[in-house]
C-alpha cells in the first residue's frame, strides 16, 4: 500500500517543484549602473588612499617585524617604493636600518 502511495505522488509533484525553483525571471541592469556584483566590489581609487611615511611603518612595527624586514631589506624597500611612488635615497636607507636596528636593540 505505501509503494504505490509514493509512485503515484513523486511523478506528478516533481515538475512543478522545479518548475517554480527555476522560473525566476533574468534580472536586468539599466544601462550606466554597475552590475551589483561590481557596485559592492568598487575598487578604491589611487588618490583614496592616505600618504604613508616610511618612519610611521617603522614606528608600528614589533622587534621580530623589524628582523624579518632587515633580512628580507631590499624587498621591503622595493614594496614600499612601488606602493607609495616614493624612492629611498642611500641617506634615507641607512636611517631606515638605524632605526630596524635600534627597534631590536631595546628589545633585548
Amino acid at each position: 500500500m505505501e509503494e504505490r502511495y509514493y509512485q503515484g505522488s513523486g511523478e506528478d509533484d516533481l515538475p512543478e517543484v522545479t518548475g517554480r525553483r527555476f522560473r525566476r525571471g533574468r534580472r536586468h541592469t539599466p544601462p550606466g549602473e554597475l552590475p551589483p556584483r561590481l557596485r559592492c566590489r568598487q575598487r578604491r581609487h589611487v588618490w583614496d588612499r592616505h600618504p604613508v611615511q616610511i618612519g610611521d611603518v617603522i614606528a608600528d612595527l614589533t622587534p621580530r617585524q623589524a628582523v624579518v624586514w632587515l633580512l628580507n631589506l631590499d624587498t621591503m624597500v622595493a614594496l614600499y617604493e612601488s606602493t607609495t611612488g616614493r624612492i629611498l635615497d642611500e641617506p634615507a636607507r641607512a636611517q631606515l636600518v638605524h632605526a630596524l636596528r635600534s627597534l631590536i636593540l631595546e628589545h633585548r
